[in-house]
């Protein structure tokens, strides 16, 4: 049996999620938009370690909104993300398949989104 210290094995992801909440935290409150791979789900199983769940929660809510969080294809949940501040919504969420007739184009499903401006 293999102890995984996740410490190590997420520190990079740890980073991460620091160096976004400093740089979110720094940009103006409106018109915001970040995307990306937040290698995290938000709905189902996520693998990140339940700390690191609630830093990346932590870092973007309650400023932003993840319009992406319960998104899925075939039955399987992104962990690529977008975010909006609270002046933008979402219009639609569309996405791009990562599999072809001759295989898989990508390890991810790719998303599209129209945003538009909160009345």
């Amino acid at each position: 049996m293999r102890i995984v210290n996740w410490n190590v094995e997420w520190e990079d992801h740890q980073a991460y999620i620091d160096g976004l909440a400093q740089i979110v935290d720094a940009l103006p409150r409106e018109r915001l938009i970040v995307a990306g791979d937040f290698n995290q789900r938000y709905v189902g199983r996520s693998y990140a370690p339940m700390p690191l769940q609630r830093k990346l929660h932590h870092a973007l809510i309650p400023r932003m909104n993840i319009v992406t969080r319960d998104f899925e294809l075939r039955g399987r949940c992104t962990i690529d993300h977008i975010a909006l501040s609270q002046d933008l919504n979402i219009v639609k969420l569309t996405a791009v398949d990562n599999i072809r007739d001759d295989g898989k184009i990508s390890d991810h499903f790719g998303v599209i989104a129209d945003i538009g401006i909160s009345s």
